[in-house]
Parts: structure tokens; C-alpha cells; sequence
């Protein structure tokens, strides 16, 4: 009904960034819930990979980079914002936003993970017990799709080294359905 608007259906993942490369702005019009307010959307990243701007709901989450995207507290803001992320013609913050990108791939952001692990595991065990006896407690939020590829992954590398490993997911039943059949003790707690 609306002359400026046109629906082209699903479209394959593939096809995204071809996609997305034509917009001028990008939009997370989230509406502000319990789930919201802790999520940290993963569209952002996509759209900070093509150094588009951004305008999106207030979230806690997309906060500490206010610097580089638009954060609209109401509808009449939102409309406000959308307008001048679309005129937008700063060089600098497309840069600023490649960079950040480039902090959040998820090959990075397993690195990061994957070294603080490392960090937590002891170069071998004082006591001259063998690795099996360790036990890793990993305590994720399993929400975004990469993060429990990256979990999953992590976990068949120290199973295969011998570790045993309990995963405790912060959340219903989270990690116990990724982690079925793989020989990881999952385990579901309520706080």
C-alpha cells in the first residue's frame, strides 16, 4: 500500500551482503522488553561489516558504541535520526565502524574466548594428576548462533585432550540440546 515500500520475500543468507550493500541506513527498531534489553544484536556487526549507519532502539547492549551509531529513545527520535544516518557523508566514522567489525567476527571474538580459556586452564597439574581430572565450568549465554558453534568447538578440542568438561548454561535449557550425544556434561541452572 505504501508507494516507497516493497516486499522481496526471503532471501538466501548468501544474498545478504549484495542486499545490504544498497541501503543508505540501517534499522533495529527493537521494541523495549526483558529479552531486549539484554540482547546484543547481531544484525549491527552485519551492517558495521559494510560501515553502513546504524539506527537502532536504545539497548544497553549497542551503548558503549553510541559513538558511531544513532540510539533513538522514542519513535519521533527514531524518524529523526533515520534522516540524518541517511545523509550521513563522514568518512571517519565509516572507518571507525570497519574497525569495530573487524573486533567482533566471530573467528575474533573465539580468540578472545578461546585465550581466556586458555588463561583458566593450568599448564599441567601440579599435583601430577592426568588432564582428565580437569574440569572446565563454562558459563555461557547461549543465544547467538556463532557463539555456541564457538562453544561447541572449544568443547570437542579439550574433550579430545583429554578434559572433562561441565557446561552450566545461564539459561531453560540452553545448552543442553547443542551439546547432545557430544559427551559434554551439560547441565541447566536457574540463576
Amino acid at each position: 500500500e505504501l508507494p516507497n515500500v516493497r516486499f522481496f520475500g526471503h532471501q538466501p543468507y548468501e544474498a545478504l551482503p549484495a542486499w545490504l550493500e544498497r541501503f543508505h541506513a540501517c534499522i533495529i527498531p527493537f521494541k523495549i522488553n526483558v529479552v531486549t534489553q539484554a540482547t546484543d544484536p547481531v544484525k549491527f556487526y552485519e551492517y558495521l561489516a559494510q560501515a553502513k549507519p546504524v539506527v537502532a532502539t536504545r539497548l544497553p547492549e549497542l551503548e558503549i558504541y553510541r559513538e558511531i551509531l544513532y540510539l533513538a529513545d522514542g519513535p519521533d527520535e527514531f524518524l529523526r535520526l533515520l534522516d540524518a544516518a541517511v545523509s550521513e557523508r563522514d568518512p571517519q566514522l565509516r572507518d571507525r565502524r570497519l574497525a569495530v567489525a573487524g573486533e567482533n567476527t566471530w573467528t575474533a571474538r573465539y580468540e578472545r574466548m578461546d585465550s581466556a580459556i586458555q588463561r583458566t586452564l593450568p599448564a599441567g597439574p601440579p599435583d601430577g594428576r592426568a588432564m582428565a581430572d580437569s574440569i572446565l565450568f563454562v558459563c555461557p549465554v547461549l543465544i547467538l548462533g556463532g557463539v555456541e558453534v564457538i562453544l561447541k568447538n572449544r568443547a570437542t578440542e579439550l574433550l579430545r585432550r583429554g578434559c572433562r568438561v561441565r557446561l552450566i548454561a545461564m539459561e531453560e535449557a540452553g545448552g543442553q540440546v547443542l551439546f547432545e550425544n557430544s559427551g559434554v556434561d551439560s547441565r541447566v541452572c536457574s540463576s
